[in-house]
């Protein structure tokens, strides 16, 4: 709690409402769902956008429309976080953050070995400039980057897309000695997501 709010100009609730009304505008769009499900911190307990939404309900931030907007992306981030957990449910163990054990892209090697994503640790380190393992003093300039990590995920993410490519090209001859009919139900359901947003 805030004891002088007024002196900092700390205005949580408003604060909290353009927030919400912010992600409120990119509800629409596919691409955010993923990238609020791909965050790290999505994933605490609870998580910041359901906590979020059950804040704005209780001191009645928002309007009722705008109540049934946010809770149509929390459930659109739900799915598209469950979506991504069974797409990489093949993860090797060594490409998930030590401290979030999400999948990482910027792997950087605390000087006592473990290995997070940047991201995390800079996170961390705003608020708690100490190693969140062994409670050491740790600063930004202390992480190495992972570049032997970083060189195996690459490689892994080739091989999965070589493999997806094969499996395409091989439905895509399957589908050409047939009817066609499921080239035409994709381009159907393409058109009806597309016609979503216009």
């Amino acid at each position: 709690k805030v004891n002088n709010a007024e002196e900092l100009d700390f205005r949580p609730r408003e604060m909290l409402k353009e927030l919400c009304c912010t992600i409120i505008h990119f509800a629409p769009y596919e691409s955010f769902h993923a990238a609020i499900a791909a965050d790290g911190y999505y994933n605490t307990s609870p998580g910041l956008l359901p906590k979020a939404l059950s804040t704005v309900k209780k001191q009645r931030i928002l309007s009722l429309t705008e109540v049934e907007q946010l809770e149509q992306v929390v459930t659109a981030v739900a799915k598209a976080a469950t979506d991504a957990e069974a797409e990489d449910g093949d993860v090797p163990e060594e490409f998930l953050d030590e401290l979030l054990y999400t999948i990482m892209t910027d792997p950087v090697r605390l000087p006592s070995g473990q290995v997070v994503d940047r991201s995390t640790i800079l996170q961390h380190l705003l608020n708690d400039e100490h190693n969140p393992f062994t409670r050491e003093p740790l600063k930004a300039e202390d992480l190495v980057d992972a570049d032997d990590i970083k060189a195996k995920m690459a490689s892994w993410r080739e091989g999965r897309m070589d493999v997806e490519a094969s499996g395409g090209a091989t439905a895509s001859a399957s589908g050409n000695g047939g009817s066609g009919a499921a080239v035409a139900s994709a381009a159907a359901e393409e058109e009806d997501g597309d016609a979503m947003y216009e």
